[in-house]
């Protein structure tokens, strides 16, 4: 029902609601009423991508205590339903283990967290930023996947430590992973909702400037009711750029992680929130840009 609207933009769906925008419901979810969403989404939604559950310990994060039987569950359906043509991810930790049991599942996609904040990652993963980096590195070297996204967290502001960071780190971290032959998307997430248009633009043009295609980027984006006409600018700027992939979420929740505090999150950006953006950056101009950021 959607895919064909956001096509005509030349967007590509990369559909978050079966991880990121399960991570923060209480309660762990029956894997049946999991199926059942799953097949829901695909049915109705018909995303390019999307990314089922995540290889973490199911001590830290219960509700994807069920993300290997979930993840055969909707590979099984693609297979055997020829109008789809999904890619199905699997989030995995920057672990070698981890990899090797992704590889081993049969898992062809894979999305790897990172971050441009050291202290984010640290307290994320336990491992610095440029360890994660190594492991990445020699561990998708070893192992042959068809494709590896990168999650870049933090493109603006650390909730560990709440500074922000430069344009010119967020640049050099995505050059870093786009070095490594499988990677390849990057994904610059706004953890907290905090970026801006005008810094995303910021960032665009340093790793514009580096020699990257926008082809290798996409946008994870965090919204509330309060910064709605912010995410339009910032799809706005994304789109003259020239970027076209997107996370998108079929509920308004998300956003969690351990290192973060419940008053610093925001849910994901929803496909009726997308859709109503593109309704109205396709009718902005650049000489109007200025005034509907400040209305």
């Amino acid at each position: 029902m959607f895919r064909h609207i956001f096509r005509e933009h030349g967007i590509k769906l990369f559909d978050v609601t079966m991880r990121n925008g399960l991570q923060s419901v209480k309660g762990v979810i029956p894997l049946e009423t999991k199926k059942n969403m799953t097949v829901d989404l695909l049915k109705r939604r018909r995303p390019d991508s999307m990314e089922i559950g995540a290889l973490v310990s199911p001590n830290v994060m219960p509700q994807m205590s069920t993300s290997i039987e979930l993840f055969k569950y909707a590979n099984h359906y693609i297979s055997n339903i020829k109008e789809l043509d999904t890619k199905l991810f699997m989030l995995v930790p920057p672990r070698f283990d981890k990899l090797c049991q992704a590889h081993e599942l049969g898992v062809r996609h894979v999305s790897i967290m990172s971050s441009a904040s050291d202290d984010f990652q640290m307290m994320n993963v336990r491992h610095s930023t440029t360890h994660t980096l190594t492991v990445v590195t020699n561990s998708l070297r070893l192992l042959r996947f068809d494709s590896a996204k990168v999650y870049l967290s933090c493109v603006d502001q650390c909730p560990v430590l709440g500074g922000r960071l430069h344009a010119y780190q967020i640049a050099d971290s995505v050059l870093d992973y786009l070095t490594i032959p499988q990677v390849s998307e990057i994904c610059l997430s706004d953890t907290i909702g905090t970026l801006t248009s005008m810094k995303l633009a910021e960032i665009l043009e340093e790793v514009a400037a580096a020699g990257v295609s926008m082809n290798k980027i996409s946008l994870h984006l965090h919204v509330n009711k309060d910064n709605v006409r912010n995410a339009t600018a910032m799809m706005y700027v994304a789109s003259i750029a020239g970027i076209k992939k997107l996370d998108v979420s079929d509920t308004t929740t998300g956003g969690y992680n351990m290192t973060m505090d419940a008053s610093q999150s925001h849910g994901n950006l929803t496909y009726d929130v997308l859709r109503d953006s593109i309704e109205k950056y396709t009718i902005m101009r650049m000489d109007s840009f200025e005034s509907y950021l400040e209305n």
